[in-house]
């Protein structure tokens, strides 16, 4: 690839920021785009705020360009204050305020009125109990964004030190009770959440101590470079990224040159490797804009053309998505310029020879006391599947994307905010209790048998569904084996029961981007699409559903083409009752 990460700021990025500043500043609570009047969101604020102060701080203060830029940042600020801001509306909104404040830039578009009025709005207390400092019905990474809003509330003179010592007590007495010895967030109060949100929190916690230029915890940094070797491991030549759980799609697909980025800005590492860094990071977001970005808008699309999002990033937050997004990829693009590589072209071959020195299977272990949790890795044959065993919580434990299932986009990938037996039997007992072998995994085992991986895990209960939170059932057990071939996936569960249970049905569905399925003989081929072949043993009928563009089947990449059901009924559970599938894919 011949473009460097200038070129593609300037050509791609600058562009959409000078468009929305002018639109904004002209239509400010009118503006519309498609569809969707913006400002109707909390966040988007602060995040206008936050953006246009970075590139403030980043253009010549000779330049026309400037004199423009501070013309118009003076009129956002005054209109934003204005409106209604809640948790990272508040903290975009006080970043972009401390950035503008340590240039000696916030008296030239604020005026002390003004000032005067964000004190009181801008505040942690709007969102947590500042006598107990409880925070009801949030999770666990909102302590982390009033940690932050009260730093930058120091750090503006508006609060005293106290406060953010609390706050940040409070967040270590969280992740020393449930984060445990391995060193990575627990986003719940130990239920055994390990998401997105565990990679990004303790980068978001260093920041803190950064900005403040105070020495980063020891138990912080170790998260930081926990998370950053998962990152590292997830990186393709697709540029994808976080595959699993929510709020990933567009925001999980940066989350590999992001990461990179910031190991670069590290400076620990060598010439050659910072090369390949770079030149990673130049093709993911190259690829990233070009798959993300709509040609009818010229917008970044979480919500068309068979995508969907979780319902925190609904349509409505359009221009804060968009905003959010590349104003990551402008903050990439400042730290490379720093590093002395964003005019460079990427050295031919730098990205492929990062990605052939990564391990074909790599196992992480997020946790093992009462329950294991952890996250397998397999890369083959450019495919980097995430088959996560963990329990996503209450109220995600039964979701799709947290099944124990191998994802990747457009390949193995689900629906947010679906309870699909994706891969994953569902039992139906006689007396209409639905159960399946998620959340409460024990004695998680790794071994490799000449070119296959091999993970098992046990349950002593089964989880017991139809709640806001997971439920123990204690009458059937279950195993569970994974086996990862050059090419080929299977799954195999084995149920049992020391005293006979029935079961009314089991149920598995197979959700899938192939296309044109047909059985030979018990095994159903694909005509099109990375999945070719399909085997399940131990099911009886098989119903093939086209379900293209049905909003239960859009990913975040795009909507799967076919649901495959497998199932079988009357069955009696005692000594063992197996079922088995198998995936083969290019």
């Amino acid at each position: 690839m011949n473009k460097s990460l200038h070129q593609i700021i300037d050509k791609r990025i600058m562009p959409f920021f000078m468009r929305y500043l002018e639109e904004i500043c002209d239509k400010k609570d009118e503006l519309v785009i498609d569809g969707n009047k913006v400002f109707d969101d909390v966040f988007v604020p602060g995040t206008i705020v936050l953006l246009y102060g970075q590139i403030l701080v980043n253009t010549d203060s000779k330049s026309v360009e400037y004199e423009n830029l501070t013309e118009k940042l003076r009129t956002i600020i005054s209109f934003a204050a204005e409106k209604e801001l809640k948790t990272w509306g508040i903290l975009f909104f006080l970043s972009g305020l401390n950035l503008l404040n340590s240039n000696n830039l916030l008296l030239k578009v604020a005026d002390e009125q003004t000032l005067e009025k964000l004190k009181c709005k801008l505040d942690w207390r709007s969102f947590v109990n500042p006598e107990d400092l409880s925070m009801p019905k949030m999770a666990t990474n909102y302590y982390g964004v009033a940690l932050r809003i009260s730093k930058l509330r120091e750090l503006l003179g508006w609060e005293k030190e106290v406060y953010s010592i609390r706050l940040y007590e409070k967040l270590k007495e969280h992740i020393e009770t449930f984060s445990g010895e391995y060193g990575y967030m627990d986003e719940t109060s130990g239920e055994g959440r390990f998401d997105h949100y565990t990679m990004d929190i303790p980068e978001e916690m260093s920041s803190v101590f950064a900005m403040a230029e105070k020495e980063i915890p020891e138990n912080i940094r170790k998260m930081v470079i926990n998370a950053q070797e998962i990152i590292l491991h997830l990186a393709d030549d697709k540029g994808y990224g976080f595959s699993y759980g929510r709020s990933i799609g567009a925001h999980g697909d940066l989350v590999v040159a992001s990461t990179l980025t910031d190991i670069a800005l590290e400076g620990k590492i060598s010439k050659d490797l910072m090369e390949e860094y770079y030149a990673y990071v130049v093709d993911a977001i190259d690829k990233y804009l070009n798959f993300w970005i709509l040609e009818r808008t010229n917008l970044i699309s979480c919500w068309d053309e068979g995508r969907r999002t979780d319902r925190y990033r609904h349509k409505g937050r359009i221009l804060e998505v968009n905003i959010g997004l590349m104003k990551k990829i402008y903050q990439m693009y400042l730290n490379w310029n720093k590093l002395g590589y964003s005019d460079k072209d990427p050295l031919p071959g730098y990205e492929s020879k990062l990605l052939n020195s990564l391990k074909p299977f790599s196992f992480f272990q997020f946790a093992a006391d009462e329950y294991c949790r952890g996250l397998a890795i397999i890369r083959d044959s450019g495919h980097v599947f995430s088959l996560p065993i963990i329990n996503g919580g209450t109220p995600y434990y039964c979701r799709t994307p947290y099944l124990p299932v191998p994802n990747e986009p457009l390949v193995l990938e689900t629906s947010p905010e679906t309870e699909h037996p994706h891969l994953v039997p569902r039992l139906l007992l006689e007396d209409g209790k639905s159960l399946m072998p998620i959340s409460y995994m024990k004695n998680i085992i790794t071994h490799e048998n000449g070119k296959k991986n091999i993970i098992t895990y046990e349950q002593d209960e089964l989880c017991l569904l139809g709640g806001k939170e997971p439920q123990k059932y204690h009458g059937i057990k279950s195993k569970t084996t994974f086996e990862f071939s050059p090419g080929t996936i299977e799954r195999t569960d084995v149920f049992y029961s020391s005293t006979p249970v029935d079961i009314k049905e089991i149920l598995l569905e197979f959700g899938t981007f192939s296309e044109e399925p047909q059985f030979t003989g018990d095994i159903l081929k694909f005509g099109k699409g990375d999945i070719y072949e399909y085997q399940v043993i131990g099911l009886e009928s098989c119903r093939i559903e086209a379900v293209e563009n049905m909003e239960d089947f859009k990913t975040t990449h795009g909507s799967l083409k076919n649901n495959i059901i497998f199932k079988i009924e009357n069955v009696k559970i005692d000594k063992e009752f197996r079922i088995k599938w198998i995936l083969k894919y290019k």
